[in-house]
């Protein structure tokens, strides 16, 4: 009968230990079980989110090109109806395109001195007859290229040659 007092003041104490570990545990456990329910969720979610800003990704992009496309569609028409206007009436495009350079060329003939005259008529002939979209031969490329703007009290041309634009002498172009 001691015996058996001692052995339940002794056990007693170690079984009330295991039972509120046993209890402790199962509440980790449970909240463990918590925590994986709420990372399967943030998971799910986030495959979602992400499903959703590749097709927000997606459809942005394909409205970058119709915006392109139609800004493209209405530069070509605008370029179109200029080229129609242009060759509807060829002398009208020629006297506007003579207009700006006429003030250009009083001022470079005035500023010249009688030695250069002669220099300076053979620039004003190959500058009246340069245009802005003519084709020249560029001698230092063996090549064609496009005028973009002529810069006659500089005697200078600015062309395009394939994707390159080069600054150059009058010299150095040939019609």
């Amino acid at each position: 009968d001691d015996y058996c007092r001692l052995l339940s003041y002794v056990l007693l104490p170690l079984y009330l230990q295991v039972i509120e570990d046993t209890e402790k545990l199962k509440q980790k456990l449970h909240e463990a079980r918590r925590h994986i329910k709420l990372a399967r969720e943030l998971h799910r979610n986030l495959v979602v989110s992400e499903r959703r800003i590749r097709e927000h990704a997606t459809s942005q992009r394909y409205r970058k090109i119709q915006e392109i496309s139609d800004g493209v569609g209405v530069a070509r028409s605008l370029l179109h109806k200029k080229v129609r206007q242009r060759r509807a009436s060829p002398i009208l495009a020629s006297k506007a395109d003579d207009s700006p350079l006429q003030p250009k060329m009083a001022s470079f003939s005035s500023q010249s001195t009688p030695k250069d005259r002669d220099t300076t008529m053979v620039s004003e002939s190959n500058v009246k007859k340069r245009q802005l979209g003519d084709m020249v031969h560029v001698s230092k490329f063996n090549k064609k290229a496009v005028v973009l703007k002529v810069d006659p009290s500089k005697e200078e041309i600015l062309v395009q040659l394939g994707n390159i634009k080069l600054k150059l002498t009058l010299a150095d172009v040939v019609i």
